[in-house]
Formats: C-alpha cells, sequence, structure tokens
C-alpha cells in the first residue's frame, strides 16, 4: 500500500506528462511558422491518412464500445475514487509496457489527504507474455487498465465488454485467479482494495509481532506417512483457523461416558486376535507425541491412524496425553469442567484420588454414586480395577485394633521410611533410578474390616509419574493383596513391592489391562461383543427340501384327487379358456428353452392356467424331488386372489397343495408345490439364501413383466445372471401387454409365444359422447365451478354416471369398476357417490393400503349393486367376475423424479393407452361390457403414451443402486461383505442399463445420505429405507422422526416436501410467511401453517377455513393435497415399526427444544443440502447499562458449500430477511438450489453445529493434529479429540441400533438413553 500524503506528482516518473510537454512543444512551434508553410503543410496533410482516435487504436476500427481506460475510470468514479494512473515504461525495443495502476481515494476524515493503492503484477505475468508490449502509449495503459479492472471486478463478466484484443487478456487472468485462490491469495480480488490492503498489513504487523512457536505448541508440524490413500490424506488442506467451535457440557459428556461404559462400547474397535503393528502408524503416533509401548499396542487392535488415534485417547490416561490432544484450558488430572456450588465438595474429593491415577471423570461419577465418601469410593475403585465386584451398601466400620497395630508394627521395623497420614501411613521405597524422585506407597485402612478386606493402597512421587504407570503398579499390589486377606498384610506388601519396583517399572502392563481405572470398562465385560453394525444370522429361517417320501405321497395325493368328478367338472371349465388350447404348444416351449416369454390378451387365463399346465406336467412325470414353482405377482391382492382362484380349479384348499406369501402374511405348508408371491418378497428370500434357494424351485413364473417395475427388472437381471448356473431352473415371463422382442433378446432368444384372448365384445364411450348429456341440469352455479377444475377429476360427473348406468342396466345384474389415480380420489369419490345415491350401492375401495380382508369384500356378491373405487391394482392379475361397466378416469400415481427438486415423488399424471387398453379389458368378462373414458378421442391418440415407461427411467438411480445393494451382496464372490464395483456392475446388466457415471454419482450420493458405507455395505439406516417404497430424504426423515418420537410432525413435513409451499408467491404471502417463520426457516412457517389450517378446519368447517386461507394467501387445494399425502405417507410409515419413544400429548410447534430437534430432522433428510454460515464481525453500541451487541441485518450472513462456493438465500425464502433462530445457526439446510443471476437457495432450515454434527453430516474424521473434527471432508470444528470421539461412537452406536432392530423387535437395551442424548445435545448445542 503507497503512504498517505499531499496530492500532487508522484515520485515515479510519468512517461505520459512528458509526451505531452514535448507535444505542446512541438505545437508551438507548428503555430509559429509563416502562412506559406503552414499551407504547404495542411496541403500535404489532405494527401495523407488521418490520425486514428484512441478508440480505433485500442479496439480497431470497428470497435463501437468503451475502451478499458474508460471503463476503469467510470467505476473509479462510481466508487468514489480518484482518476486511475496506470505507470508505463518505455521497453529496449522503444516499445511500451504497463508496470502498475495506482488507485486513489480522499480519506473520509481529512479530505485533504489521499489514500494510496499500487496493483502490481508478478513478474510472472510478463514472463508468460499476459501484457504484451505496444507501440503506443495509449494502447499500453489500456493493458493495464484491464489488469486493474480484473483485479477490482472479476467476480462480474465483464469480459464482454472489452475489445476482443483485450479478453484474452481478461480470460489469463482468469486462470491466474484460480491458481491465486489455491494459494489463498484471494485478498488479491477484493471489490474493495484499499480495505483489503489494510487487512493484509494489518495481519502482517499482527504475524511479525508473534513469537515464533515452539516445538512442544499444539501447531508444530509433524509429517505423517501411513495417511496415503485413506480419509485422512488430505487433511493438511483443511483450515482450522477460522474453523466453528464447540463446546460439550461436563453433565452431558458425562453421561455419554456413563452410557458406553454401561453398554460396554468403549473398546468397539478390539478384536480377539492381535494384529501385527503397521511400523509406519507406530511411527506416525510417536511423532504425533504418542509413547512407543502405547503406539504398538494400539497397533495390535486397529489398522488404520485414524482408529489408532480413537482408540489411545480413550485408553491413555488424560496426564500422559500429548498436549495436541488436550483442550487449549487442561488442568493436570481434571477434564474440561463445568461446576456449580452443589458439585463443589465432590470436585474437590475426586481431584484428590485422581491424583492417585484414576480418571478424574470416573472420580466424580463414583464420588456421586456414594454420596462423596472418599473411603468407600476408593475401595470401589481398586476393587473395579481388578475386575471385582463391590457391594456398594455398607457402611463405614469402626477402627479395628489389627490396622493400628499392622502400621504400628510397620513403623518400627523400617523406622523413618514410615511417616504417619489421615487413616494410615506412608512408605518411601528404594528403587535404583532417579527418574521419579522419591517414590511413595500410602497404606490406608479400607471402608470395610481389616484385615478381612485388603488396605487402599495408592502410589505418588516428587517428579511426575504417569497415572498408567502408577495404575499398572497398583493393579499388580492389588491382585497380590487378594491373596493375603485374613492376615495383617502391610509388611509383606511393603516387602514385595520393594523387590520388585524394578521389574514393575520396567515391564509396565498394557493400556487395556487398566482400562477400568481409565475409562471404567471392567475386566469381565471387556471381552463381551459390543453393539456393531453386523448382521446376527442366527435367526436365519432354513431352506426347505421336500424328501422324496413328501414328494411321493403329493404325487399319489394328485393323481386321486383328479379322478373326481369335481375335478373333472373344473378342469372341463378351464377347458373353455382360450390358454388350454396353447396348452401343449406352451409346454413344448418350456421343456426346449430354459427361458420362456408368454404374452397373452386379457381373458386367455394365462395368469391361472400356465402355472397348473407346469405343476400338472411335474406330476404327471412322476418326479422322484418334487420342487416348488413360485409365481411373483406385483401386488399383494393378485398373489392372493391367484392363490384362491387356482386352489379352486385344483379342488384343494389354499395352503396345501397351492398357497401365497405376501408381506405380513401366508398361507403355505410342506405340501404347497405352487406357490403365489409378490416380487419384493422374491427378492427377500434370494437375498436371504443366494442360490440356494433358487435351487429348490423347478420354476419361476414372473406374471405381469409389462410393468416394468424396479423390482421386476432387478428380478429379471438377477434370473439372467444366475440361470446358467442352475440348469434345471425354468424361468417363465407372461404379461397381456409385452413387447416380446426385449425380452427375447436380453435373455439370449429366449423362447415366445402368444395365447389369444377371450373377451366379450365392449363399447367405448368417450366424454364428449356423455358429458353433455349428463350435465343438461347442471345449476348455473354448478358449471363454471367444474370447468374451472381443467384438469381434476369431476367427481360430480362420475357420481351421475354411476346412476345413469345403473338406470341403463336396470334390473340386470353386474358391478361397475371406477378407476382412480390415489387413495384420497377414492374417498373422495365414494363420498360423492354416497351423497347422491348412497342407500342404492354397496360402494367399496379397493387398493393396496388395505388388508386382505377389506380387499376381499370386492370379489363377494351383494343384494344391492356393487361399486367398486380402485386403483390401477385392478388393471391386471385379479378378476372380478361380475364388472360390466368401466369408469376410467385415465389418471395414474406413479413414482416420477423431479430432477430439479433431486426428489422422487408419487405423481399423478395421464396413464398410458396400454394401460387403459388393460382397464377397458376389465368390463368384458363374463359378457358384453361398456366403458366410460373421462377423456377424449383426440388426447387419447395424441396425449397419451403407448406405454408405461420402466420404472428405472422414472425414478432417481439412488434409487434403484439401494434396492440393488441386498441381492449384490448376498451373490458377491467376497463372501459376506460386497466387492466395490459390484454394484455397478449389476446396474450395467439391467434391460435398460445407465452409464457408470450416472451410477457413481448414484452411489456418492447414497453415500451422502448415509445409506451406503465408502465399501457399498448397507448402513442401518439404509436397510430401512430399502423397505421404504418412498423417496430417499423422505424416507430419512420418516426413519428418524420415528425412532425420535417426532414422527407426526415428520409426516406432515414430509407431505409439504413432496408437495410444495401452500403458501401464494405474492410479498404478502411472503411476509405473512415469515412472520410463522420466527427464524425457524421455511419448511416448519409451512407445517406451522398447515397445523393451524388442520385445526381450523376441524373446529370451524369449510366455509370459515377457506376465508382464513384468503386472509393468510394460502392456497387452499395445496393444503389438501399436503393432506392427502400425508395420509398416505403415514401408510409407509407404519412398514417402519421403530417408533420407541411417542410424544406426550399433542407436538408443541413454538417450543425451542422440539423445534431445534425436529430442525435438525428436516436438516437430515436434506443431507448433503447443507452450507455454513459465516456472520459479519460483532458491532456494540454504548448504552447506560454498557456496551450492547447490534444486530446484525440477515442479508450480511454469508453461506458456503462444501466446494467453498458463496450460495445466496432465495428472496423468497424466510431467512432472506428473517436472522436465525436465538440458537444462532452455523448451518443451514435447503432443499433446492437454483441458477439465475446468482446461485440461489430455496426451503431453508437453520440447524446447530451439534444437529449438523450427529445427524446432518454422513462422515466425521478425527483431525491426526489434535485441532477438532471433519464433517463430509468439508467443514472444520474446533473440539477436544475426547469429545470428538465421544460424538463418533454416539454416531456408531445409533447406526447399531437401528441394524439391531431390523434382526429384534426389542432393539438394544440402551437405546432409548442413545435417542435421549442425542436429543438432549443437539436441543442445548452440547450445553
Amino acid at each position: 500500500m503507497g503512504s498517505k500524503g499531499k496530492k500532487g506528482k508522484s515520485s515515479e516518473v510519468n512517461l505520459e506528462t512528458s509526451k505531452n510537454k514535448e507535444k505542446n512543444i512541438k505545437g508551438k512551434k507548428k503555430n509559429s511558422l509563416d502562412p506559406i508553410e503552414k499551407n504547404k503543410q495542411e496541403t500535404a496533410g489532405l494527401q495523407t491518412t488521418s490520425r486514428p482516435t484512441a478508440k480505433q487504436l485500442v479496439g480497431g476500427s470497428s470497435w463501437t464500445g468503451k475502451i478499458p481506460v474508460v471503463l476503469l475510470n467510470e467505476h473509479c468514479q462510481r466508487s468514489k475514487w480518484e482518476k486511475s494512473d496506470v505507470k508505463v515504461r518505455q521497453t529496449k525495443s522503444k516499445n511500451y509496457i504497463f508496470t502498475s495502476v495506482v488507485l486513489a481515494k480522499k480519506d473520509p476524515k481529512n479530505p485533504s489527504i489521499l489514500d494510496h493503492v499500487s496493483l502490481i503484477p508478478p513478474k510472472s505475468y510478463y514472463e508468460n507474455g499476459y501484457f504484451p508490449e505496444k507501440e503506443t502509449l495509449v494502447e499500453a495503459r489500456n493493458v493495464g487498465a484491464v489488469y486493474a479492472l480484473h483485479r477490482i471486478m472479476s467476480h462480474k463478466s465483464l469480459q464482454h465488454a472489452l475489445p476482443p484484443e483485450h479478453r484474452n487478456i481478461w480470460f489469463d487472468m482468469e486462470k491466474q485467479k484460480k491458481e491465486e485462490l489455491k494459494n489463498k491469495h484471494s485478498w488479491l480480488y477484493n471489490e474493495d482494495p484499499f480495505k483489503a490492503a489494510k487487512e493484509l498489513q494489518a495481519a502482517r504487523a499482527s504475524s511479525a509481532a508473534k513469537p515464533p512457536p515452539k516445538a512442544s505448541q499444539k501447531n508444530e508440524k509433524v509429517s505423517l506417512t501411513s495417511i496415503k490413500n485413506t480419509s485422512l490424506s488430505h487433511f493438511s488442506k483443511f483450515n482450522f483457523k477460522y474453523a466453528l467451535p464447540i463446546h460439550m457440557s461436563l453433565e452431558n459428556r458425562r453421561s455419554l461416558e456413563n452410557l458406553f461404559r454401561n453398554m460396554n462400547t468403549w473398546d468397539i474397535l478390539e478384536d480377539t486376535k492381535n494384529l501385527e503393528p503397521d511400523t509406519s502408524i507406530v511411527n506416525d503416533l510417536i511423532s504425533l507425541g504418542f509413547r512407543d509401548i502405547h503406539a504398538k499396542e494400539a497397533c495390535q487392535y486397529c489398522v488404520s491412524l485414524e482408529d489408532a488415534l480413537e482408540w489411545l485417547i480413550i485408553h491413555v490416561p488424560e496426564d500422559d496425553l500429548p498436549t495436541r490432544f488436550l483442550p487449549s484450558d487442561y488442568t493436570t488430572g481434571i477434564s474440561v469442567q463445568n461446576l456449580n456450588s452443589a458439585n463443589l465438595a465432590i470436585h474437590y474429593n475426586a481431584k484428590r484420588i485422581s491424583e492417585t491415577g484414576y480418571s478424574f471423570d470416573l472420580c466424580f461419577s463414583t464420588l456421586q454414586t456414594f454420596e462423596n465418601n472418599i473411603q468407600i469410593s476408593s475401595e470401589y475403585l481398586q476393587q473395579h480395577l481388578i475386575g471385582e465386584s463391590f457391594d456398594g451398601n455398607i457402611s463405614l466400620e469402626p477402627n479395628s485394633t489389627e490396622w493400628d497395630d499392622d502400621v504400628s508394627a510397620l513403623q518400627s521395623i523400617l523406622d523413618n521410611k514410615v511417616s504417619k497420614i489421615e487413616n494410615g501411613c506412608r512408605v518411601r521405597i528404594d528403587y535404583p533410578t532417579s527418574e521419579f524422585g522419591e517414590l511413595f506407597v500410602d497404606f490406608r485402612r479400607p471402608a470395610r474390616s481389616y484385615p478381612a478386606h485388603i488396605p487402599l493402597m495408592s502410589l505418588s512421587s516428587t517428579k511426575r509419574m504417569a497415572s498408567y504407570i502408577k495404575l499398572s503398579i497398583l493393579k499388580k499390589m492389588v491382585v497380590y493383596a487378594m491373596d493375603l486377606r485374613g492376615e495383617c498384610m502391610l509388611s509383606w506388601l511393603y516387602n514385595h513391592l520393594q523387590e520388585n519396583i524394578e521389574d514393575f517399572l520396567q515391564n509396565i502392563g498394557s493400556l487395556l489391562n487398566i482400562s477400568a481405572a481409565t475409562i471404567g470398562v471392567s475386566l469381565s465385560s471387556q471381552n463381551k461383543s459390543a453393539p456393531t453394525a453386523k448382521k446376527n444370522n442366527s435367526f436365519k429361517p432354513k431352506l426347505f427340501r421336500r424328501s422324496r417320501e413328501l414328494s411321493e405321497k403329493l404325487c399319489n395325493n394328485w393323481s386321486e384327487r383328479v379322478k373326481s368328478p369335481s375335478y373333472q367338472l373344473k378342469v372341463r371349465e378351464r377347458e373353455k379358456l382360450p390358454a388350454w388350447e396353447s396348452r401343449r404348444k406352451i409346454m413344448d416351449a418350456i421343456q426346449h428353452s430354459q427361458v420362456v416369454v408368454i404374452s397373452g390378451e386379457t381373458g386367455s387365463g394365462k395368469s391361472t392356467q400356465v402355472v397348473q399346465f407346469i405343476l400338472d406336467h411335474y406330476l404327471s412325470s412322476g418326479e422322484k424331488d418334487l420342487q416348488t414353482v413360485v409365481c411373483t405377482q406385483p401386488r399383494r391382492i393378485s398373489a392372493i386372489s391367484l392363490a384362491e382362484r387356482v386352489a379352486f380349479e385344483r379342488d384343494t384348499t389354499v395352503g396345501k397343495e397351492v398357497g401365497y406369501s405376501v408381506h405380513g402374511e401366508k398361507s403355505i405348508s410342506k405340501e404347497t408345490l405352487l406357490e403365489f408371491c409378490t416380487t419384493g418378497l422374491l427378492l427377500r428370500r434370494i437375498q436371504q439364501h443366494g442360490l440356494g434357494f433358487l435351487s429348490t424351485l423347478s420354476c419361476v413364473v414372473v406374471d405381469e413383466v409389462h410393468e416394468r417395475s424396479i423390482e421386476n427388472d432387478i428380478l429379471l437381471t438377477l434370473l439372467k445372471l444366475v440361470i446358467s448356473r442352475i440348469p434345471n431352473l425354468k424361468v417363465i415371463l407372461m404379461s397381456a401387454t409385452v413387447n416380446s422382442d426385449t425380452f427375447k433378446y436380453y435373455f439370449g432368444n429366449a423362447g415366445h409365444l402368444h395365447i389369444h384372448g377371450r373377451t366379450f365384445p365392449i363399447k367405448d364411450y368417450y366424454i364428449e359422447d356423455f358429458a353433455p348429456k349428463l350435465n343438461e341440469d347442471d345449476d348455473e352455479e354448478d358449471v363454471p365451478r367444474r370447468k374451472k377444475k381443467e384438469y381434476e377429476i369431476d367427481y360430480h360427473l362420475i357420481s351421475r354416471l354411476v346412476s345413469s348406468i345403473d338406470a341403463e342396466l336396470g334390473s340386470s345384474s353386474g358391478s361397475i369398476l371406477v378407476f382412480l389415480p390415489g387413495v384420497s380420489n377414492i374417498a373422495r369419490c365414494i363420498r360423492e357417490i354416497k351423497s347422491k345415491d348412497g342407500s342404492k350401492f354397496e360402494v367399496l375401495p379397493l387398493h393396496a393400503s388395505l388388508n386382505t380382508s377389506e380387499q376381499r369384500r370386492c370379489f363377494k356378491t351383494y343384494t344391492k349393486r356393487k361399486i367398486i373405487c380402485a386403483t390401477n391394482i385392478a388393471e391386471t392379475s385379479i378378476t372380478i367376475d361380475d364388472v360390466v361397466a368401466v369408469i376410467d378416469s385415465g389418471r395414474v400415481k406413479q413414482i416420477d423424479y423431479d430432477v430439479e427438486r433431486d426428489l422422487v415423488t408419487f405423481k399423478e399424471t395421464w396413464a398410458s393407452r396400454a394401460a387403459c387398453q388393460q382397464r377397458r379389458g376389465r368390463a368384458g368378462r363374463v359378457k358384453k361390457g361398456i366403458c366410460y373414458k373421462l377423456y377424449t378421442r383426440g388426447f387419447e391418440e395424441k396425449g397419451m403414451l403407448g406405454q408405461t415407461p420402466p420404472e428405472v427411467l422414472r425414478t432417481a438411480l439412488s434409487q434403484v443402486c439401494l434396492n440393488v445393494v441386498p441381492l449384490v451382496k448376498r451373490f458377491s464372490s467376497a463372501g459376506n461383505s460386497v466387492n466395490q464395483g459390484s454394484i455397478k456392475k449389476f446396474m450395467n446388466s439391467l434391460i435398460d442399463p445407465p452409464n457408470d457415471a450416472t451410477v457413481d454419482l448414484a452411489l456418492k450420493k447414497l453415500i451422502q445420505v448415509g445409506a451406503l458405507t465408502v465399501s457399498e455395505d448397507l448402513t442401518g439406516l439404509g436397510e430401512y429405507l430399502v423397505s421404504l417404497p418412498i423417496d430417499l430424504k423422505l424416507g430419512k426423515l420418516l426413519v428418524f422422526g420415528s425412532i425420535f418420537g417426532y414422527l407426526e410432525p415428520a409426516l406432515t413435513i414430509t407431505a409439504i416436501l413432496s408437495t410444495k409451499s401452500p403458501f401464494l408467491g405474492d410479498d404478502e404471502a411472503r411476509e405473512i410467511r415469515s412472520k410463522q417463520s420466527q427464524g425457524w426457516g421455511d419448511v416448519l412457517a409451512d407445517a406451522r401453517v398447515y397445523h393451524n389450517w388442520l385445526e381450523i378446519l376441524e373446529t370451524r368447517g369449510v366455509k370459515k377455513t377457506v376465508q382464513w386461507c384468503e386472509e393468510m394467501h394460502l392456497h387452499y387445494t395445496t393444503l389438501q393435497q399436503i393432506r392427502q399425502n400425508r395420509n398416505e405417507l403415514s401408510e409407509a410409515a407404519q412398514l417402519l415399526e421403530l417408533t420407541t419413544k411417542k410424544l406426550t400429548g399433542n407436538f408443541d410447534w413454538y417450543s425451542t427444544e422440539n423445534l431445534t430437534v425436529l430442525s435438525t430432522l428436516i436438516a437430515a433428510a436434506l443431507s448433503p443440502n447443507v452450507v455454513k454460515c459465516v456472520y459479519p464481525d460483532k458491532k456494540f453500541v454504548a448504552s447506560f447499562s454498557g456496551s450492547l451487541e447490534m444486530e446484525q441485518e440477515a442479508r450480511l450472513t454469508k453461506f458456503y458449500d462444501q466446494n467453498n462456493q458463496r450460495l445466496f438465500i432465495h428472496p423468497s425464502s424466510t431467512m432472506f430477511v428473517n436472522s436465525p433462530n436465538a440458537s444462532r445457526c452455523t448451518f443451514v439446510a435447503y432443499e433446492q438450489k437454483v441458477e439465475t443471476t446468482k446461485p440461489f437457495l430455496r426451503n431453508c432450515t437453520p440447524i446447530n453445529t451439534y444437529g449438523m454434527i450427529l445427524l446432518g453430516a454422513n462422515d466425521i474424521l478425527i483431525d491426526p493434529l489434535g485441532k477438532g473434527l471433519i464433517l463430509d471432508q468439508a467443514y472444520c470444528i474446533k473440539a477436544w479429540p475426547k469429545v470428538v470421539i465421544l460424538l463418533k461412537m454416539l454416531k456408531r452406536c445409533l447406526d447399531a441400533s437401528l441394524h439391531e432392530r431390523l434382526e429384534s423387535s426389542s432393539g438394544l437395551n440402551y437405546e432409548s438413553e442413545i435417542h435421549q442424548c442425542i436429543r438432549t445435545l443437539i436441543a442445548g448445542n452440547g450445553v
């Protein structure tokens, strides 16, 4: 920075000024010429080219814009700076090149003084040819102006305003900027160079004033060699200078430590077999300050530096830890303190006992347990050291003569070596070295009777002796004393110590042997297995293999049954089906091909007959080892209804020869030869037993393959990969509308045949055919009301249509099937029909959420006409025999992936023509039928897709990968662990394979979400997300909401995230939303207003609620949609069965604790969409009571993502104008990032640091230099390393509890304590 001074000439030679003087002299000479000479020159000038302007010289003759110097001076003028001064020098080649640009501005306190800043480019810029030499001064100055503009305005795309030649200079400067930013030189590109220069000058002055760091300080540089190609390999790039600090109260820390002691999880990294220590890790640990013996011991249990650090920080007593791993305010023997007057006495005594080597925290908790009784507490610690049980229900016994006599005897023997202390004596021990100065052993009277119980012992020295040495020697002494109980032992104990002290000091025991005193784990519990993420397969059901005797019995039973008249009667009914005619062709194809594709039209009987043909073939061939035929169905009701129908046709009962298995219900036995099951259930069995299960089957029939669900595609891929290894397994693919070529070529030219259908004629009516007639008698207000609902289902029209069909059918029997997209649509349609003609009809719902008994009602006959309102569940597989009329809304609710929001939702959309054809076919199964379509002919031809796209193309690829993981794990060649890359190989084998880059991004997302480990193994959370049929983010929110007791509010928030905000987009709506937020962000504001809407709707009715919505600027229909989605999500949440604690009473939407935890659950669901908050410096104002901190404006807070890119809150967000909540959040989670003029964040939710660590972040790394932790390889947090390890262990236990709950409904013994600890830490931000 230039020095301040009065305005005047620059000290540098200004070539421009001297040039101007030369011009002036020449001009004067020119004017002094006589008129005749002047006339001659003017005449000659007409014959030469006129002199170019500065613009033409710099930009060329065609340039019409401004030149760089003008742009720079205009910016200086707008910024209220002085005019810029570009310094230029002449080169040896007589050309010109700029050297620097000087900017100046007046001092606001003294306008007569100017602040100067010189922008001087590095020498390398000239060497690289970025600034070319110019023939004229004007051109050289404009090159310098480009450099200056880039220094102060590089954040703007100014290159478009520059002449073509100067744009290249700008692009070269952009490349250099990237390098400078990597080197932490961002100050070079500050918009305000004067401010940047002052800050730099102050920083350099401060740095110069600081003394050089000592070797023992925490910032000592250490070179680590064992971290190459590990998670810690890039730790040096993280800067902890501006890292967020966290603190944990002593009470919270002790709660965690006690929890882990009770759970025996301290030694979670240990293995029963010792590992060979890694020399590089041992050397790195020694360089970090750990003792050689400790480093080697840690490496016996740990295979990485990170694990070894965790083990050592837990097991090494605090007074022996390297300084870098201790808090800055650490005092020997005392951890981070947070005392109150009530605990002051306990704290004092804990400090006294901890001087003997025991952990201060363990002493403190022990004294609390025994009501601050030092003798009882000391005796407990001593017994605990060797793993002996201790009965705490004792009282102090009176002094015994044996104790006093023994002390006196010892004193008389050793004379001046013994000195009396309170309740005992101190004896000096002689040893050959002076490393610890003088060494003493203290003997104190035990709390219980002596000599029935051993004395209390401790070691002390005049020079520092590490706690682990004291405790190691003490443990050996206690073990020796236990054999002397019943006789006076002080002299024996002294002699034993004196004789063996040299050996004790040379052979210090391991840290693990004294862990009872350092971390509180008893020896008896050290070998117990801690809760880990490993699965317990002891309850895995065994594979059933049918014996030959049973096979013969089943064949005989079938042979007898087929002769019965009832069986023959049913066979004659079967013979009427088209499939029967193709029986021989079907069996020939199956015998000659391992894979056969069968397509059949509606009514052909393929779903009920093909499986029977196969079963009859095996039974009639006299197979000695009968194997099961499995037929998969996409839905529960299809599997159950088909099993019942086939069992009826085979003259048997369900559960014997024919059975079914669906989620939560099954009817099978050892006799079952034909089993109908859902596709997901078959995949789970294959996942559980692998090829062993498939080898017990004779045939797998995959029905409805045309639906192309994720489960179907995965099953087909799996079968393709394994059928070559099971040559006797047949695979049959069936569908009513199937693109046979796709499957034929996929399975390597599989066999194919087609079965013609049998349906009665069906008459089609489109909406233009019947709507005008039905709406003739609409009242005047009703017509415009329905016309406004352009894309909504007209339930009023459906109701009238049902009445019209009923009148047309008259007394003839037959039911009406109405196809609707979702559960809420069905409920609304049923209400509309019942409100008009409720007494005339039996109106029934049919959808996947109903239980089996409710679904079966649709197959029964009633005295009234049956009206069935169904989803697409009734399109295929199931047959309701008496349906004569179909009303098709043309709508369907199916999985859809919103790329912009990165969200998988169930979206209502138009069905495909193929699906509508299937719906139409439901009406012609038993007699002539009619189909009413609530759309036009033209729309069916041009507006609908021909086929429904495969689900794998309609959902997020991460969701597909997640479903693949369990199967890849089972079939991995590495045994029980997944080989990295196996998922990608499997995905490449799908019918419609995605590209590798997309799969990599999907796997990365799964790891970030916390569903997968880096080794592509499922986490506990991932196990649950696999089973949930919803988006990953929404599923994660439901899982966490369930286990933490926040399921009800989590359902509301999930429904909002899968829909949209209920607020309108106007300014008043934004203002109301901000008031509702109260600093808690957008999502919680929407959830609050939904809760209020529901309350008003229930108490005041619809009319008042609509008025309230208008006043609050809310979408009434959006709120209805949120409620509908919430109901459907509630059914999905029932699959979790995770809830361990429910909130008592209604959820308080204004409780700070509730909202803090709930906002963290939202952030956990939206992760990794999280940014870090950077607040402006604090400002204070004077007041009568002293200085008060000013509240900062929300716009001054900056936000940075994991790549350190600055992001901005969208103006529509409540956080755009609202300061964050009272806890002063440190991170903000967002749902969506949009790019307009800037990268903006939508739907923001603030969270605190502990919320981010425990639930928001997926990965926690401990900094090997003891500075703190690193979240998701991006965010640095300053913390005491022991606190970091406690938090890592807590996250580990949370994941383990999820795994355990999958194995057992009871879960972990300490599950509720784990969740409570997490809630407490998040609610109080650790304090």
